[in-house]
């Protein structure tokens, strides 16, 4: 009861889209402040669909993926680490421009005992494509906790991660 009322005064607040607003009414997308970017994060596969893919922008959590499922947000305009955690933490250095909308594709990765991620930006066609074929993420009641609780233990390998040079695709 006590989080469903903190659900409550956050939507009341005028809060930016994140765990505590998405649901399976989601809207298509989120709306822009005018110094603010959009930005999804898609996982189109159903590999490894039953293994949490967590997505970050900064040390913000935005919420947790799973195959065939989409989120999106607001960010202020500027340089952001946009990251997502599995078995693994992948990571993004990109700077955003407002009014711009932004796509982030967690692609799928085999892993030693659990499916790894890597996160893609794709341009604005590919991205919208992937957001129309996968639902909107639902978000376990504990979602905001966790999420913040992964941001606090792993925001330094995120930023880690932003800054080592890309590794070649195979």
């Amino acid at each position: 009861m006590f989080r469903k009322v903190l659900v409550v005064i956050a939507l009341c607040g005028g809060a930016s889209t994140s765990i505590a607003q998405q649901s399976e009414n989601q809207p298509a997308a989120p709306t822009p402040g005018p110094n603010e970017a959009v930005v999804y994060f898609v996982r189109p596969a159903n590999m490894g669909m039953a293994i949490n893919f967590w997505s970050f922008v900064d040390q913000r959590p935005v919420g947790m993926t799973k195959g065939n499922q989409h989120l999106a947000t607001t960010v202020p305009a500027g340089e952001h680490i946009v990251w997502s955690r599995s078995g693994n933490v992948s990571a993004l250095k990109m700077t955003f421009a407002a009014g711009q909308t932004y796509y982030l594709e967690q692609k799928v990765k085999m892993g030693g005992l659990r499916a790894r991620v890597s996160l893609e930006a794709l341009d604005a066609e590919a991205g919208r494509k992937a957001v129309d074929e996968t639902k909107p993420a639902k978000q376990p009641d504990d979602a905001a906790e966790k999420g913040a609780e992964i941001a606090a233990t792993d925001y330094a390998e995120a930023v880690a991660a932003a800054a080592a040079p890309a590794a070649p695709q195979n």
